[in-house]
């Protein structure tokens, strides 16, 4: 086994001169990085502007300024601005979609039933981001002019004239605000809850959530990337096993040697794997992720020496290799999960080693 371990390590380090392969094993997590770096640039999503005339913090045009600037689900974010001037300028230079400007006295009007020019908004020609997000800005409107609602009924409708003292009808008033609150937040009333398939588990303090669901599908190539390197890796023992390098070995050291050197390639692209998948973000933890890659870099070794005995030559095994790439990527859940089109396309990537792999996650 020490033989084995040695002979391990010395392919590994004949494996990283061939200029070739060690940039492929640099490029793999630098490109999941850039693709991160990328993501992480797109998660503001629609940029809109706000501005309100209303500079009174207490006043409902500036709450409903702060709860837009608060607000975020990843297809909106909204900024504010300090005058009329810098919204429109922004929105002129396509700093952001469109803006929306909060009139004066916004409470005072809709008190009135006056209704017209609350608020404007400025757009793009080439946008249609204002139509999209006109839901977003009236609805959080709505529920802060509802509450405004509530209290001032508390405070002046005949069914709470029980409260006959005026500390009584005002701490009425506070408690209902309260609760209007407390309801409206915590989902007791209603609400959608939008849940996305696929996305591997995670444990954070304690607690089962989603693992962060990525555009770049590193742990998918990251599969499919070992499972390529030790069937090249076989077709690479098939050339030294021509060229005689194990004759030299005792004979029952011979087949450990052997899959020692196939693994050798696999292990440097689980390496490579590791790091891209670290940079994207998706790292469930160290103690599964490298038991899971320790477990599937063994399967691919024997994998491909069963591949290398089964296969005369060299060039029979390297000839399979664009089979097992196209074949992962479709019938392997990396860029899409074909199974749930096609459930007979499920049982064809049992072939494929990086389905069981991902399948761990």
């Amino acid at each position: 086994m020490r033989q084995a371990v040695i002979w391990f390590f010395l392919c590994c380090k004949r494996y990283l001169k061939r200029l070739s392969f060690l940039l492929i094993l640099l490029f793999f997590p630098i490109a999941a990085g850039l693709f991160a770096r990328s993501e992480k640039a797109d998660q503001k999503g629609v940029v809109i502007g706000v501005f309100s005339e209303d500079s009174d913090e207490g006043s409902l045009g500036m709450e409903l300024a702060r709860k837009l600037e608060a607000y975020g689900d990843g297809m909106f974010s909204f900024c504010l601005y300090d005058s009329d001037e810098e919204l429109t300028d922004a929105v002129a230079a396509r700093q952001v979609e469109c803006g929306y400007v909060i009139g004066e006295g916004l409470k005072e009007k809709m008190d009135s039933g006056d209704y017209r020019r609350l608020i404007r908004v400025y757009r793009a020609p080439s946008t249609i981001a204002d139509e999209m997000s006109k839901e977003v800005v009236y609805s959080l409107l709505a529920g802060l002019y509802d509450r405004e609602i509530l209290t001032e009924y508390i405070g002046e409708s005949q069914v709470f004239d029980y409260l006959d003292q005026e500390g009584e009808r005002k701490e009425g008033q506070k408690r209902g605000g309260e609760l209007y609150d407390a309801y409206a937040s915590d989902g007791s009333t209603f609400h959608f809850e939008y849940e996305k398939t696929n996305v591997p588990w995670t444990e954070e303090n304690g607690e089962t959530s989603r693992e962060k669901e990525t555009l770049f599908p590193a742990r998918g190539l990251a599969a499919v990337f070992v499972f390529t390197a030790g069937i090249y890796g076989g077709a690479s023992l098939k050339r030294d096993e021509k060229n005689g390098l194990f004759l030299r070995l005792p004979f029952g050291k011979r087949e450990l040697c052997r899959i020692a050197s196939l693994a050798a390639p696999a292990g440097l692209a689980a390496l490579s794997g590791l790091a891209a998948i670290g940079v994207a973000g998706i790292f469930v933890s160290w103690r599964r992720e490298l038991l899971g890659m320790f477990l599937y870099v063994i399967g691919t070794a024997v994998y491909a020496r069963i591949l290398s005995r089964i296969l005369p030559t060299s060039r029979g095994v390297s000839c399979l290799l664009p089979f097992f790439i196209i074949g992962s990527l479709i019938f392997c859940p990396v860029l899409i999960d074909v199974g749930q089109f096609a459930p007979q396309a499920r049982a064809a990537g049992w072939i494929f080693l990086p389905w069981y792999y991902l399948k761990m996650f």
